[in-house]
This record gives structure tokens, sequence and C-alpha cells, in this order.
């Protein structure tokens, strides 16, 4: 996916908002092997208004073949209420590239899991950390990035809403 703009987008009431992914080489439950990484690049997410259990989250695999990766994402005048920490992980070998966050208003409405209190999940995939699942929220932030180089992040608002359980920060 390269060049492309998503512009005026309302969602309400869904799981998932935005998910960008690059997945592992092998996939493991049916054996088939990726020879080519997917490479996301150049995309813009403009006006976008969303009510969500999962606003948005950025994810490649540590084994994810070149060429995939994630570059010159833009996030940009985006309303956000989500129930879950917005996730942004690239891999140790393959960060997320040049990823820009601008006017962003994100409400953080949801209940925390007990077993986060003490750690940051390392998931090596999104399912590793009830990702997949919309209950219980999987990371204790707002929103929460690594493996990411060149993030700029530029006039953003993370508000609690009715939270419970043991949150860390919002960012």
């Amino acid at each position: 996916i390269r060049r492309c703009t998503l512009r005026g987008l309302k969602m309400r009431a869904t799981r998932t908002g935005l998910c960008l992914q690059v997945p592992r080489h092998v996939a493991p439950d049916n054996n088939i092997q990726v020879l080519h990484g997917p490479a996301i690049e150049s995309l813009r997410f403009d006006d976008i208004v969303m009510d969500t259990a999962l606003a948005f989250c950025m994810w490649i695999s540590p084994d994810a073949p070149p060429p995939g990766g994630i570059r010159g994402v833009t996030f940009e005048h985006i309303e956000a209420t989500t129930q879950r920490a917005c996730f942004i992980s690239g891999s140790p070998t393959n960060p997320i590239e040049d990823l820009r966050l601008r006017d962003l208003r994100l409400r953080v409405s949801g209940a925390m899991h007990d077993r986060y209190d003490g750690h940051v999940p390392y998931p090596q995939s999104l399912s590793d950390c009830d990702y997949c699942n919309c209950h219980p929220p999987a990371l204790p932030f707002g929103l929460y990035a690594r493996h990411a180089r060149r993030l700029g992040i530029q006039d953003a608002r993370i508000e609690w809403g009715a939270v419970s359980g043991p949150w860390r920060s919002a960012l």
C-alpha cells in the first residue's frame, strides 16, 4: 500500500479503527511462507472521528521479511474515543519510520487488567497480549510506542474518561 489518503472517515461502535500490520515470515497455522514483506508507505489519515475499542495500532513482526515495513504515515486531525491503548511497535531490526501524529485528541475510557500492574508486556504478535480480544485492554498506557524512528507528535491531547484498574500514563 503506497501513496494513499483517507479523509473524512467516521467510525462508531467498532472494535478496531485503523490497524496497519506487517506480518511474520511464516504463518504458523498454515505454514505459508511470505517471501516479500508488505511495504506500507506514504499514507495519510486526515479528519477521522472514531468511537472504538481500539482506535489505532501499527505493528511489524520481528521476523517480517524485507522490504516489509511501515514508513511515512501521517495521522492528522484525529478525534478518537477508545477503550484500549493505541499501540505503535516496529521490531528491533525493522522500526516504524517517519510516523507523524498531528492534532490528535484521544479519550481513553476502559478497564485495565491487574496483570499489567508491574510490567509492560513485549508481544511478538498483537494476540500475545490480548490485543485481538477487546477485553481486557492490552497495555496500561493511552498511547504506547516502541521501535519507532523519527516519530513526531505535535498538538496531541490524551484525556482519561471512565477508567478503572492500573492504568499507568497517557504516553
